[in-house]
């Protein structure tokens, strides 16, 4: 019996498995979640809410802001990777189950949220060109 199991605990039939796995992979799995608190990246532990939190937010993105925000991603995908082969492989609860799809679509929502900053000079610049665009067709009708 798994550590984190209590004797007591229900294992998670194939058929709930296969559903939170489903649900694991929805297209909108992260909507309604909260990026986790505190997450551990090869032994060190992260403030990630509040790193990808002040990244968000942060008025004037420097390059390293924008290679922080890429090296995360890709820490937090690796993470990811890793709760879902626990999801996939490994005697869980129901419970245990839902905690990890929990944190599995709280990181998918920080990948989301990091790749905002990480892309976030390409978007400025596509807004300001399409602002340009709007503004030419309005001076065009005028």
């Amino acid at each position: 019996m798994s550590e984190r199991m209590k004797p007591g605990d229900e294992i998670l039939s194939e058929d709930e498995r296969q559903r939170i796995l489903d649900r694991a992979h929805s297209v909108l799995a992260w909507v309604g979640n909260l990026v986790p608190d505190k997450e551990s990246f090869d032994g060190i532990v992260v403030d990630l809410r509040e790193t990808v939190f002040a990244l968000r937010n942060k008025k004037d993105l420097s390059d390293t802001d924008r290679q922080l925000a890429h090296i995360l991603i890709q820490k937090i995908r690796k993470r990811k990777k890793e709760l879902e082969e626990h999801l996939k492989h490994d005697v869980l609860t129901r419970d245990l189950a839902m905690a990890l799809l929990d944190e599995l679509s709280g990181l998918v929502k920080a990948i989301n949220d990091l790749h905002d900053v990480e892309f976030a000079r390409d978007l400025d610049v596509r807004k300001a060109e399409i602002m340009n665009r709007v503004d030419d067709e309005r001076r065009w009708q005028e």
